[in-house]
């Protein structure tokens, strides 16, 4: 039998985990409807502009050895899963432009919580002459769950696809990072 010590100690290590799981939810999370001004459809990975279905996009863990972004590290290679609860936008900490030719590809960077808690629900990329825009959505997967509240740095890679001969810039959106310029020969 619990003493009331022992119980009132159970109850707010239920009500912190509980807490810590909706901590990071919003009530009203702003997005922008495929057909508005200033809007485009959520890029994905493996088409530029378009999109890969969850269930194709396999989550390879952390990047690193077998290498997914360049230099190795220690980012979790996510892949978006639209859908998510509560979704809002989060800060991106870097972004890195790889040209191979006339094909780019971005490697966006930031720090989150754990799975299912803190899941990638989408990338938007809008693109203004030669400058992109990036920005990243999060949301919770949902179910009654009690995630870990611990950071782990996460990465997802963004094809632009070719482009043509010139100079361009990529921004993350709310100006968390130094935008990234580079040249397409």
């Amino acid at each position: 039998m619990m003493n009331a010590t022992s119980a009132l100690l159970v109850g707010l290590l239920l009500a912190t985990i509980a807490a810590g799981c909706s901590s990071g939810a919003t009530a009203g999370s702003a997005s922008r409807s495929p057909g508005s001004p200033g809007a485009s459809a959520p890029a994905r990975t493996g088409e530029p502009g378009g999109r890969v279905p969850a269930s194709e996009a396999p989550d390879t863990g952390v990047i690193g050895g077998g290498g997914g972004v360049p230099g190795g590290g220690g980012p979790k290679l996510v892949f978006p899963k639209p859908g998510t609860n509560n979704p809002r936008p989060v800060p991106i900490e870097s972004i890195e432009a790889n040209v191979q030719g006339r094909t780019v590809t971005l490697v966006a960077t930031w720090w989150s919580g754990v799975e299912p808690c803190h899941v990638l629900d989408s990338v938007a990329v809008e693109r203004e002459g030669n400058t992109f825009t990036v920005s990243l959505t999060e949301g919770g997967a949902g179910g009654d769950v009690a995630c870990i509240e611990i950071a782990i740095q996460k990465a997802t890679t963004i094809e632009l696809g070719e482009l043509p001969p010139g100079q361009y810039t990529v921004v993350a959106e709310g100006g968390m990072t130094e935008p990234v310029v580079f040249t397409v020969g």
